[in-house]
């Protein structure tokens, strides 16, 4: 084929910074791409990660309509509303709050928790739509700072999506911690408000697939198997740029106290954006190639810069913001677009390949314990009571090719944009030999063994498509488990 099938991007991942309020300029990128590709967020990034507010939102976008359903609850659109509808209640602009932060944390954690009752409910942390990653800093002594919650992770029904998101939003002098027998939760923002470098790192340990139980082994990879998983990897990062003046929130000599740097000097703020540069930097080296890092970097000024200033007129601006980076950079936002539904296209119709192969060797729901089934090859399986099949070659040949052509071409019409290579190998198969067209056709057994072998490519599989790698189908049965630090289950 002209594209190889193991150059195919599943882990595609969105990455959601943290910043209070000045989420509300994400939204409008996001509908943006919603409408551009006809799909919801969910089904375009089978992994999404967040801190903060930026895991609020992720979290919405990925809250299954039903439970047990991959079809996300909410579109971009609706997530933007009852963001909108609910900023002012959670982050109320009073004097009363600013003089309270001075001793203690500013605002109730009421409004926000009435929030996530409303749109997170009991979903699970198991429960989204796509792998959902977000993180979180612990702040007791014996805590090791950053922690991930990871819904592949296997952890327990009490573990409750919306305690997570309380724990992540928890920003410093803004929402008090969230405190448990050996640990104390605030913002994973402190720690990694751009969290795109913490996927990388859990994709690069192996963690690929969802786990039945919470008990993870540590793994170490080899540099090829990293590479490996690193090729079948994108991610779309949604990051703030400020353009702020360096000295304009550095509190002055005799005011430069507790106080003074709380407020003056955007503590929190400062602590949030720390890391920003070298998390961003580590993912772009991990993801060199083309097509391979999208930065949507939404550019904060100092106006629009307050992690809580939830007043129409604010949100508007930052609304005002995301839209004017969608008008400016259109060209980019449609070459995301393009490379996330060709990828998608790609990875669908690798898994129908793989599902129509299964459906012409199932007799029965117990063909996995029938060996003489499973041992059977496509040319033994068609039309074998006809006496003509096995007595004329010529007739055998014209038989078995018919089959081909017949499932071939069913299947181009699901997948037009492989129809080409289609054409093109019915055509040169054509001047096979029966043998020859034999050799190419394996039984179940044999695929099953040679989908596991990387970069396998010298066979048909049992569909006849040439030269479809297996090596993909390694990523799609593996269980994985490990001892990660950090996973620790919040206990509602």
């Amino acid at each position: 084929m002209t594209e190889k099938i193991d150059n195919i991007k599943i882990h595609r991942t969105l990455t959601l910074s943290g910043g209070g309020v000045k989420i509300a300029a994400m939204f409008p990128f996001l509908i943006e791409l919603e409408e551009r590709t006809g799909k919801s967020i969910s089904e375009l990034f089978p992994i999404m990660a967040g801190a903060s507010a930026g895991a609020l939102a992720a979290a919405l976008l990925t809250i299954p309509k039903e439970p047990g359903s991959k079809e996300a609850k909410y579109s971009a659109k609706e997530a933007f509303e009852i963001f909108k509808s609910s900023a002012s209640g959670i982050f109320p602009n009073t004097f009363l709050g600013s003089v309270k932060q001075i001793f203690t944390h500013k605002h109730s954690q009421k409004p926000l928790k009435e929030l996530l009752e409303k749109y997170i409910s009991d979903n699970r942390m198991d429960s989204p739509t796509s792998r959902l990653i977000i993180s979180v800093n612990d702040l007791t002594t014996n805590g090791t700072g950053l922690k991930i919650f990871d819904s592949f992770h296997g952890y327990g029904p009490h573990v409750k999506l919306k305690d997570v998101l309380l724990a992540t939003t928890a920003a410093p002098t803004y929402f008090k911690p969230v405190i448990g027998p050996t640990y104390a939760y605030a913002d994973g923002g402190l720690d990694t408000n751009r969290p795109e470098n913490e996927v990388l790192k859990l994709l690069k340990k192996g963690y690929l697939h969802k786990e039945q139980n919470h008990i993870r082994k540590e793994k170490t990879l080899t540099r090829e198997e990293q590479k490996e998983i690193l090729d079948h990897t994108m991610v779309c990062a949604i990051n703030f740029s400020n353009d702020l003046e360096p000295t304009s929130s550095i509190p002055k000599i005799g005011f430069d106290g507790v106080i003074g740097w709380l407020v003056k000097g955007k503590l929190i703020n400062r602590l949030m954006t720390n890391k920003e540069a070298s998390s961003t930097a580590e993912a772009k080296n991990d993801l060199p190639g083309k097509d391979e890092f999208f930065e949507i970097g939404l550019p904060i000024t100092k106006e629009t810069e307050s992690l809580d200033n939830a007043s129409p007129e604010n949100i508007a601006k930052l609304e005002e913001i995301g839209r004017k980076y969608v008008a400016e950079n259109s060209e980019q936002i449609q070459r995301l677009c393009d490379t996330l539904i060709d990828n998608l296209n790609k990875e669908q119709a690798a898994n129908q390949t793989v599902e129509l192969i299964d459906e012409n060797f199932e007799e029965d729901e117990n063909i996995e314990n029938n060996n003489e089934a499973i041992n059977k090859t496509i040319a033994q399986a068609l039309d074998s009571d006809d006496e003509g099949f096995e007595e004329d070659p010529e007739y055998e040949k014209d038989e078995l090719l018919n089959s081909i052509k017949k499932f071939l071409n069913a299947f181009s019409k699901q997948n037009p944009t492989l129809k080409t290579d289609i054409d093109n190998f019915l055509q040169k198969v054509e001047n096979y030999t029966l043998e020859e067209i034999k050799e190419c056709i394996i039984s179940f057994e044999q695929a099953s063994s040679k989908w596991q072998e990387p970069n396998n490519l010298d066979v048909f599989s049992s569909c006849s498509m040439e030269a479809l790698k297996e090596d993909i189908i390694t990523l799609e049965g593996e269980e994985h488990t490990d001892n990660v630090p950090g996973y620790n289950e919040i206990v509602a």
